[in-house]
């Protein structure tokens, strides 16, 4: 599951940053690195040191999902552009597929 959404968000991440660049925005990896966030990695260590990993990374997983479905949600809601909401509408359908797949 891990692997594969990694490979699903650097797939995103491309089409973003390429309708950033059409927008006339960029996205640095300064930016990226904004989104870490403290309190996952330390839940995430406590829970490979009490042998809780994978159950942790799933919920936060899929919390994760969730709200970057959000975020997804309101960009497309917010543009005109068809190709845009076109792009939007498969980074959005990609993390439902990876939500679904952490259920299983």
């Amino acid at each position: 599951l891990a692997a594969t959404t990694k490979a699903s968000l650097i797939s995103s991440q491309k089409t973003v940053n390429s309708l950033a660049k059409k927008n006339g925005a960029t996205i640095s990896s300064k930016t990226l690195a904004l989104g870490k966030d403290i309190n996952t990695d330390k839940q995430l260590t406590s829970a490979e040191q009490t042998n809780q990993f994978d159950a942790t990374f799933q919920v936060l997983l899929k919390k994760e999902l969730g709200e970057y479905q959000v975020l997804v949600k309101k960009l497309y809601d917010s543009t005109g552009s068809k190709s845009t909401k076109a792009s939007l509408n498969g980074i959005y359908n990609n993390a439902n597929l990876l939500v679904q797949q952490s259920n299983q």
